[in-house]
Parts: structure tokens; sequence; C-alpha cells
């Protein structure tokens, strides 16, 4: 028994070709996502600890070892700050290219159909409001 999806293939080459590439788009933007989303979580865990270490050393009563952890710690601390851009530089990418899925299935969905030319003009440029999109 097969099971047959519920998605509607676009009729012409092109627009199956568009709509293949903004899925498979959609799929690793979303998926690289995720992977963010947990790496951001290690990172923050890895942030408290670097700070619980800081608050018992400095309880520490060797003066030596107290400055050397803490010049290790401040190394370890800006690693950990530069991961956090990175995930938010990687996080941007991976959003726009989820956006970018988005209008390849927008202009695909677009061929499909036959609409007139003045109401493909018209629906693209209606104004979108994220707010009211899953309601009030």
């Amino acid at each position: 028994m097969s099971e047959t999806s519920a998605t509607v293939h676009p009729p012409n080459r092109d627009s199956r070709i568009m709509d293949r590439n903004g899925k498979c788009i959609f799929s690793s933007a979303t998926s690289a996502m995720r992977s963010l989303n947990y790496l951001t979580y290690f990172t923050h865990l890895q942030r408290d600890l670097l700070q619980e270490l800081g608050d018992t050393l400095k309880g520490n009563t060797d003066e030596a070892v107290s400055e050397k952890m803490t010049a290790q710690l401040s190394t370890l601390n800006s690693i950990v700050n530069s991961s956090m851009q990175l995930i938010s530089y990687a996080a941007n990418g991976s959003s726009r290219a989820a956006d970018s899925a988005i209008a390849l299935w927008r202009q695909s969905w677009m061929r499909l159909y036959s609409f007139a030319e003045a109401f493909k003009s018209s629906f693209v440029s209606t104004p979108f409001d994220g707010s009211t999109l899953f309601g009030p």
C-alpha cells in the first residue's frame, strides 16, 4: 500500500524544479536552525559553568593558582562569547534561507495557476501583517 502525498505538484517543469528546490532549502534551513538551538543551549550551559567556576575560584586562598585560573577562565569566557556570536550569524543565515525557500514556493504557486497578471501583481504587493497570521 503506498502513501499519497498531500502536496500539489506543479504541472510544468520549471515550477516543479522551483518547488523541489524550495522544499530542499527550507528543510535544510530549518534543520540548521534546530541544531543551532541546541548549540545555543549548550553554550549557555558552558557560560553558567564558567561563572560557577569563577565564583568558586574567588574563595581560593592560593593566590598564584587563583590568578592563573582567572586568566584561563577569562579566555574560555571569550570563546563562549565568540561562539554565541557565530551561532547568531548562522541562525540569521538559516532564517534567510528559509525565507528564500518560501519565496520560491510562492513563485512556483503563482506559476501553477493561471491567474491574471493584475491579480498576481495585487496579491504580491499585499501588505503582510505577521501579528494576525494565527488569529488575534
